[in-house]
């Protein structure tokens, strides 16, 4: 037997993403399944891979959910057998160790360990056909393996999971985890006065199933993300450190003061300003909103005077932080027609070849393209910050094959999106890439947003020609999106 094309992708994918809460939910559920795929890539042999092609014989960071191999004809089932395993223990490894971690924090028992093995074990639908290749041209086997492929997902029989009692703060469809004779609240109180309002909200205010679990507590989740204030907040920060250093330093000292042992660092290399981007905003600086953001604060005495010094801070750089960001989400347009044009000529398994590398070197340019843009916007003139600073890669979910989603504020948001837009165009030949971009309050919910991108890039990718960037601004006061085309 000669060789076989192999299929593979898993389920779900955009609802395991989209249940979040934090930015940094977002960024780990998107991470999650990067390794898992990865996982099944490695088992397989990156050599051996049609889609996503390795450059250099190494993977790209980011991977899509769905792989294209050559394989040995004879081990054709075997080796997808032993990819959907690779796969499994991977989230094995990330679910132990989430599990291990949380114990430490409130220990585990009989009612909560049958809580998370029923969720751990049913979560994850991997789905994979071959198609022998010995009579078969490769555009044949494609096309045969990926019709098979949708008719398999379309068939699929869903395992019927039942989950009973009070449903978690993320996916609110779940059961919450929590031990026999306790209340969720009392668990969760207990789990959040060990780990603290950087990960969980105090006084059990967020409620996790297993899956919401893994995504704060997976050895991924160590990564500290950007929230949306810091988001909205990073280009004014920039400029602060160029135009008004010493009064950032003035505000830092009174609010290390406020806050006392209540404050906590998310970038910690950060000499300036190692604190989230909330603290920059006077909306924040309220009795009520620290003591529900950080718990407490040990001298509310003063917060007067750490007001004055934030207003200070304002005076000096001649503006004031945005209370909006942007969610951006970029994808090619019509990627399906254009691989069946390629599958069209003369050779079309090394059209598709090329077609998967120029794809992978897009997103291995994508972060570079976003420091360039938040360089322009935030330190004009300069090669770059002092090194401490934001860079523009540090707003990125997920950049894997054609699709990106980023965060950004709303001074790069459509510059990012035209120069990602371009470089899409300039790398992959023949193909266009839309846009849409959601420009949100701080505080709006996040599945939200996210969902007010994706109608934007909707509305994008209806334009003729394609190419196109829509933006739709979700107004905090209650009036509906306005709505446009760039």
């Amino acid at each position: 037997m000669g060789e076989a094309l192999l299929i593979l992708t898993l389920t779900p994918v955009q609802s395991f993403i989209a249940e979040a809460r934090r930015t940094s939910d977002l960024y780990v559920g998107s991470q999650i399944l990067v390794q898992l795929v990865k996982a099944a890539a490695e088992q397989i042999g990156p050599q051996r891979l049609v889609y996503p092609a390795p450059l250099n014989g190494s993977l790209p960071d980011d991977l899509p959910n769905v792989l294209v191999a050559r394989v040995d004809g004879a081990r054709a089932e075997q080796t997808a057998l032993e990819a959907c395993q690779a796969l499994q223990a991977k989230w094995k490894e990330l679910a132990d160790a989430a599990r291990k971690a949380l114990e430490t924090y409130a220990p585990s028992d009989r009612k909560w360990n049958d809580i998370w093995d029923r969720q751990v074990e049913s979560l994850w639908q991997v789905f994979w056909v071959t198609v022998p290749m010995d009579s078969l041209e490769y555009r044949q086997a494609y096309l045969t393996g990926t019709a098979a492929l949708a008719a398999v997902k379309r068939s699929r029989v869903f395992p019927q999971v039942e989950e009973p009692g009070p449903k978690d703060s993320l996916s609110g469809r779940r059961e919450v985890l929590h031990r026999q004779g306790e209340s969720e609240k009392d668990y969760w109180s207990t789990v959040a006065a060990n780990v603290g309002p950087s990960r969980l909200r105090p006084d059990g205010r967020e409620r996790l199933d297993a899956i919401g679990a893994i995504k704060r507590f997976c050895p991924l989740a160590n990564r500290s993300f950007p929230s949306t204030s810091t988001v909205a907040s990073a280009d004014f920060l920039e400029r602060v450190r160029q135009k008004a250093r010493e009064q950032l330093g003035s505000y830092r000292q009174i609010i290390e003061w406020v806050l006392g042992s209540f404050l906590y660092s998310v970038r910690p290399h950060d000499q300036q300003w190692p604190y989230d981007g909330d603290l920059l905003l006077l909306e924040t600086l309220t009795e009520h909103a620290l003591r529900d953001s950080y718990g407490g604060l040990e001298r509310p005495q003063d917060l007067e005077r750490a007001r004055q010094a934030l207003r200070e801070l304002y005076r000096a750089a001649g503006e004031r932080p945005s209370l909006y960001y942007a969610v951006l989400v970029l994808d090619g347009d019509s990627m399906g027609a254009h691989i069946r044009e390629l599958l069209q000529r003369a050779d079309p398994e090394a059209e598709h070849r090329q077609f998967s590398r120029q794809l992978t070197q897009f997103a291995n340019e994508v972060p570079q393209v976003m420091d360039e843009v938040f360089r322009r916007a935030t330190w004009p003139g300069h090669s770059a910050s002092d090194g401490s600073g934001i860079r523009g890669r540090d707003f990125l979910v997920y950049n894997g094959g054609d699709d990106v989603l980023t965060f950004a504020p709303l001074s790069v948001a459509l510059p990012m999106a035209k120069a990602m837009a371009e470089k899409f165009s300039k790398t992959v030949q023949g193909c266009s890439a839309s846009g849409g971009v959601a420009l949100v309050h701080h505080r709006y919910p996040l599945s939200g947003a996210l969902a007010a991108a994706r109608e934007a890039e909707s509305i994008a990718k209806a334009v003729k020609g394609k190419g196109a960037v829509a933006v739709t601004l979700m107004r905090r006061s209650g009036q509906g999106p306005a709505q446009g085309i760039a």
